[in-house]
């Protein structure tokens, strides 16, 4: 008789890229990369933050990004690949980004959840650095969806409400 768990290391997600999942209720981690192994840093920080994170996937992702990356790169490495993102995509706008439609003028669906991946990281950043830790608690209390955070960032970016594409491209730079 077999029991147990088993968990093939396949390649998850969109991009056919090795990837972890985190269970946080569970307390479960599971990294499907081996190069990372117990050391997937962006799975780590998701069980560490558990149920008390957002149900916001840009911010949700944004944070664990921040702090532990994402596919074995830093948060900086990450902004790295949003600002070629950014230079490769002259057209896309941040509102393109958010509703995630994956359209295939917008570069591979990998590349488009890298720079996700990064913006949230990046914003994540900028509320840090504005409001500190009591600035991420409030993001916590964020709704999911395209429009509630489009709102969220019009309101933790005041010097940008009126163009938070001005924002994603110029704050990916510094």
């Amino acid at each position: 008789m077999h029991s147990g768990l088993d968990f093939l290391v396949v390649a998850s997600g969109p991009s056919e890229e090795l990837g972890g999942l985190t269970l946080p209720r569970a307390g479960v981690v599971l990294s499907g990369n081996p190069a990372l192994g117990d050391s997937y840093l962006h799975e780590l920080v998701h069980a560490v933050l558990g149920p008390s994170q957002t149900s916001n996937y840009l911010l949700d992702e944004g944070m664990a990004t921040w702090l532990g990356g994402a596919r074995g790169r830093s948060y900086r490495e990450m902004l790295g690949l949003l600002r070629r993102y950014q230079l490769d995509h002259a057209a896309v706008r941040l509102e393109d980004l958010l509703h995630g439609d994956f359209a295939p003028e917008r570069g591979s669906a990998q590349a488009q959840t890298d720079a996700l991946k990064a913006t949230g990281a990046m914003f994540v950043n900028a509320v840090y650095r504005r409001r500190g830790t009591a600035g991420l608690v409030a993001l916590n209390a964020a709704a999911g969806g395209e429009d509630a955070t489009l709102e969220v960032m019009r309101q933790e970016l005041p010097n940008y409400a009126s163009d938070l594409n001005r924002w994603w491209r110029t704050a990916a730079v510094q």
